[in-house]
């Protein structure tokens, strides 16, 4: 048999399951409008580079063939929702490597977990850097199998192209190490192909190596701020990690990361999954951690509690994912409790309607019009046919600070901005304001006009 040819064979009920899930997904994605957040990476994909301020490229370069689709938004996900559905079969190549006969048990939990499931459908980073962790898992596992040096190669373009995707690839390497010295399986690596890992891995992550380069390093600046550096820390925001986790997880899996493994595939899994979690538990005691970050140790969880679990306990964990989805679509298209829409993550883009109903006087006006933020900038530029940009200096730094259309070029602009906002000073030193009108409670426009 040919060991580059992956196992298929995942059962019948395996395929119909990852077939009708791919075409409930193409149904949902085309009715749910885009998030602010993923309007701002279609924004990148149409001024596509090497990398960006916030993230590596991965995110445009794959929006980039669907970008003209915005007519109808949900389509732009297209790609994402592919990767991600091909993330699973990664994963089902896995069991097969370890022999693990429970392709739909996985393929299940997977689909009804919050960020592995409903959570693939979104435009974000995550799905790529997942996809990218994925494969360079099994081309760990089967450069151990089969010492041979092309999967040492493959594993080192899946994690340059996952540095591609996040940074957060990085993890990889540790998770690495506590593997090997926990399985004590380092007498399975053949040590000089590491090297060629190494030469792929750079030839692959080289655009985002460039970038930086050329731009001081500003991105991975940004991210070593974001995740270790906080002014308002507060032990709370370990609580809150802590029980998120276990909210995402349940503790029905959670708990077979406490018991004992027992042989080699179980301490292959339990390196990989208890390392990403380990790390932004240390990183929440320096800075807010969000709840998808340690995203890349649940699939090996799921996968360790399938080779512990009795059946009746991954049944309960399914039991209660499927009930909170369930809640969740009918608060969606029923509303019964009181929570506004713009409150649930996938209808995030109706925090802005106000603007964006207002905006309608002036997509097709030649008045230069700005946003305050990077969210609402994106969310307008789905609206006309060219960019929306956000003001400089308004806000953090983000991809639009480093876009000469950020600064004012005309002698008249629009400025959409929050209500509790200011406008930069650098702003108001060239330019007066002739008009603030007052859109709702949370957002106003203000005119200006060149002194």
């Amino acid at each position: 048999m040919n060991r580059f040819a992956l196992n298929t064979d995942f059962g019948k009920k395996f395929w119909l399951l990852w077939w009708s899930s791919l075409i409930l997904k193409l149904l949902l994605t085309a009715l749910v409008p885009l998030a602010p957040d993923e309007a701002y990476y279609w924004v990148w994909s149409q001024k596509l580079q090497l990398s960006y301020y916030d993230h590596p490229g991965m995110i445009a370069w794959l929006l980039s063939p669907f970008s003209s689709l915005s007519s109808v938004e949900g389509l732009i996900r297209i790609p994402i929702l592919i990767m991600g559905q091909m993330t699973y079969l990664i994963w089902a190549s896995v069991l097969s490597e370890f022999k693990i006969g429970r392709h739909f048990e996985w393929l299940m939990i997977a689909l009804l977990t919050p960020l592995l499931g409903i959570g693939s459908l979104a435009v974000t980073p995550d799905v790529p850097l997942l996809f990218f962790w994925s494969f360079s898992f099994l081309f760990f596992i089967k450069a151990l199998a089969t010492r041979d040096w092309r999967f040492y190669a493959l594993l080192g373009l899946s994690l340059g192209l996952g540095f591609c995707s996040k940074y957060m690839v990085v993890l990889f390497v540790p998770s690495i190490a506590l593997c090997l010295l926990y399985s004590r399986i380092w007498k399975k690596v053949v040590w000089p192909y590491t090297l060629i890992t190494v030469f792929f891995g750079l030839i692959a992550c080289l655009p985002v190596i460039l970038w930086n380069y050329w731009n001081e390093w500003v991105s991975f600046e940004f991210q070593l701020k974001h995740g270790f550096k906080s002014n308002d820390w507060s032990f709370k925001i370990v609580l809150e990690y802590l029980g998120g986790q276990l909210g995402l997880i349940l503790p029905v899996f959670v708990i077979d990361l406490f018991t004992k493994n027992k042989n080699e595939n179980q301490k292959i899994l339990f390196s990989f999954a208890i390392f990403p979690l380990l790390f932004f538990l240390y990183s929440s005691f320096k800075a807010f951690v969000e709840g998808n970050w340690p995203l890349t140790a649940y699939p090996a969880i799921y996968l360790l509690s399938l080779t512990k679990a009795s059946v009746k306990r991954v049944k309960i964990g399914l039991v209660i994912w499927t009930s909170a989805l369930f809640l969740l679509f009918v608060q969606i298209f029923f509303e019964p409790l009181d929570i506004k829409k713009e409150h649930i993550k996938i209808f995030e883009a109706y925090k802005f309607s106000s603007v964006v109903k207002d905006f309608e006087d002036y997509k097709n006006s030649d008045l230069e019009i700005f946003a305050s933020s990077y969210q609402m900038a994106s969310v307008l530029s789905l609206k006309r046919p060219g960019i929306v940009y956000k003001l400089k200096g308004l806000n953090r730094v983000d991809f639009f600070d480093f876009q000469k259309e950020a600064i004012p070029s005309k002698k008249q602009l629009g400025v959409y901005i929050q209500s509790n906002h200011r406008l930069p000073k650098e702003v108001l030193k060239t330019y007066k304001v002739i008009n603030d009108r007052k859109i709702d409670e949370k957002y106003r426009f203000v005119k200006l006009e060149q002194i």
